[in-house]
């Protein structure tokens, strides 16, 4: 029987409403135990899981909240989590990411992770462009790159990035030969 809003009126007889009062508890139940811990237990009250369903359209939050949903991301066309600031601020898709060879990672504080590789001819320098594309953030302030030579032990030469900007990387390899090279930045 389906949960009744209305139960119990004030002219109703327990013995006529007690069915549907029943019938309130046990829905009550059922609603309760889907993702959470069952009454009674020790750790009721507590989810056992969560479950969050595709938004559309997304949800806002108010003056003092922040937001945690689900949406279909434009990057990934798969469902992501994402949150969001107070009063319908900045959001951040957080569990997408491109990982591909190059690609990129987004924490919700807003701290953008890229990397990506490229290979820099023997005693010259060589410019790779961090990943773009639609959905992708772009670094406003960098604070952290990192190069690192692919090869073997014992391989002579140095490769390290010479300068970089918010949108690539610039290396340099003082070895007599051409290297592939993995980098790593991290910003806003």
């Amino acid at each position: 029987m389906a949960y009744k809003n209305n139960i119990p009126q004030a002219t109703d007889l327990l013995s006529q409403s007690q069915d549907d009062i029943l019938n309130n508890f046990a829905g009550i139940k059922t609603l309760v135990d889907i993702n959470h811990v069952t009454f009674d237990a020790g750790d009721q009250g507590k989810h056992s899981f969560v479950q969050l369903p595709v938004q559309s359209p997304v949800p806002t939050t108010g003056a003092g909240e922040v937001g945690l949903y689900c949406q279909t991301s434009t990057l990934t066309g798969n469902p992501e989590l994402v949150f969001s600031h107070e009063s319908a601020g900045s959001t951040y898709e957080f569990t997408s990411a491109v990982k591909n060879e190059q690609g990129y990672a987004m924490l919700p504080s807003g701290i953008i992770f890229k990397w990506g590789s490229g290979t820099v001819n023997a005693n010259t320098t060589a410019t790779v462009n961090f990943a773009t594309g639609a959905g992708v953030p772009t670094f406003t302030t960098v604070y952290n790159v990192q190069v690192t030579r692919q090869g073997t032990t014992g391989e002579t030469g140095v490769l390290y990035y010479e300068s970089y900007t918010t949108s690539s990387i610039t290396v340099f390899n003082t070895a007599d030969a051409s290297k592939k090279f993995f980098y790593t930045v991290i910003g806003v």
